[in-house]
């Protein structure tokens, strides 16, 4: 059995701006993870509440795991509920839930696809 290639239909970091930084007198083309703005995001379908539980203080990736069984939309889950800084994610704190399927719809929007 072969490797079949794999189309990425999503990339947060197509979503970010490209900015300057000069380091020691040379310029790096980065991307900036600030530059993302949920304002425009709005759910269309009813979203789930998870409650913080002690262990998952300072981690929405566990929570991002338990709820769509990967860490990696934690940014996602931070931004949707209003989580300025991931390390004061407090305990019994209710965060939002969206369906993935709002955050790929508005993805496209974003992307004009």
């Amino acid at each position: 059995m072969g490797w079949w290639p794999v189309k990425v239909t999503q990339n947060r970091l197509d979503l970010m701006e490209t900015v300057v930084v000069t380091i020691g007198g040379e310029d790096f083309d980065i991307k900036d993870p600030i530059s993302v703005q949920f304002r425009d995001f709005e759910l269309k379908r009813t979203a789930a509440e998870h409650s913080v539980h002690q262990s998952e203080v300072t981690r929405p990736d566990i929570v991002s795991f338990l709820e769509y069984g990967t860490s990696g939309y934690w940014w996602f889950l931070a931004a949707v509920s209003g989580v300025v800084d991931p390390y004061e994610l407090p305990e019994q704190d209710l965060m939002k839930i969206p369906r993935l399927l709002d955050y790929f719809d508005w993805f496209r929007e974003q992307k004009g696809t």
